[in-house]
């Protein structure tokens, strides 16, 4: 199904032999049969029982693309090699990574997200991004990317973050 949405095209035979290879190691490639139909019959219908839960709606909008510009443009802020120095790139990555296995990151748009995972990040370590100081509020540069984030639901990404460490501590206990 991923493969209708990207512009590289997987063609179902394709997939049930790979499938078919896998699990009947060393045998051949599968025969044209009723076998074969009938694994492409079922993912037909599986294509289209995911289709219709998602409303026909296949487009996602990933934080990921908007944090990698959003390091862009602190990199180019604080310069090439101090941003390189500090971990907040791979911190604020690891936050949005983590942040997935929560389904609460669904409840937010994807560039607010991305812009609190290095927000976040940013407060762990204490950077302070330039030409803040001498601003109203310093904490919140990320205006310049999400205009429309509010403080409340900021600080709602934020401890729904910092939640999924939480939850990752109940699981061990268990």
């Amino acid at each position: 199904m991923a493969s209708k949405v990207k512009e590289d095209k997987v063609r179902k035979r394709d997939v049930i032999n790979v499938a078919y290879s896998t699990i009947n190691r060393g045998s051949e490639v599968l025969e044209l049969s009723d076998e074969y139909w009938a694994m492409w019959d079922t993912i037909v219908q599986s294509e289209l029982l995911v289709g219709r839960m998602l409303k026909f709606d296949m487009t996602i909008d990933h934080p990921h693309k908007y944090m990698l510009h959003y390091m862009r443009s602190l990199r180019d802020l604080f310069g090439a090699k101090e941003w390189a120095a500090m971990p907040v790139a791979p911190t604020a990555a690891a936050f949005l990574q983590d942040f997935h296995m929560s389904p609460k990151i669904l409840d937010y748009p994807a560039a607010h997200v991305a812009v609190c995972c290095l927000v976040l990040a940013c407060e762990v370590y204490g950077t302070v991004v330039p030409l803040t100081e001498h601003a109203d509020s310093s904490d919140n540069w990320y205006k310049v990317f999400c205009p429309n984030l509010t403080r409340d639901v900021h600080w709602d990404i934020i401890e729904d973050i910092i939640s999924v460490y939480g939850a990752e501590a109940t699981i061990e206990e268990k």
